[in-house]
């Protein structure tokens, strides 16, 4: 009878155990992924570089040892620089700019390529490469000023 008592017991043990391991509806935590942040930041490398080396940068213009009125657009750091024309205040950074006719205000660049208060008259830059009829296009216009509003940063 002792036996019997004991295999019982342990039957009635193994049982309930058995039954607290089962999912009682319970629902388990899944692992929620972060939400995807869109990075709406402009690039000096990967948005406003490619569009100078293209249409800027090119030989004879804003490139070389003797670039146009000085301003080499072939680095970040001639860039910033600027040229005979606008110096540094060829990029004012969070300036993007183009409705001063005084060069100590807003940002040259945006100037030289909207054709707005451009001190050398009326032409859109570039002057040669894909866009010398027309000027840089106004979506290419919009990149660089967004990296100037966001503070044309080297990056």
């Amino acid at each position: 009878m002792k036996r019997f008592s004991l295999f019982c017991f342990i039957v009635f043990w193994v049982f309930h155990i058995i039954q607290g391991c089962k999912d009682a509806g319970t629902e388990i935590p899944v692992s929620v992924a972060p939400p995807v942040v869109q990075d709406d930041s402009s690039r000096f490398n990967r948005d406003v570089h490619p569009i100078l080396l293209a249409n800027c940068a090119l030989s004879g213009c804003h490139s070389g040892s003797s670039p146009q009125a000085g301003f080499n657009q072939e680095t970040y750091a001639g860039v910033r620089a600027g040229g005979a024309t606008f110096g540094a205040n060829v990029i004012q950074p969070g300036d993007s700019s183009s409705s001063s006719s005084n060069n100590a205000v807003g940002s040259g660049i945006m100037k030289m390529t909207r054709n707005v208060n451009n001190p050398f008259g009326n032409f859109r830059m570039p002057l040669t490469g894909p866009y010398s009829a027309s000027g840089l296009p106004d979506s290419l216009i919009v990149r660089i000023g967004k990296w100037i509003k966001q503070g044309a940063r080297n990056n």
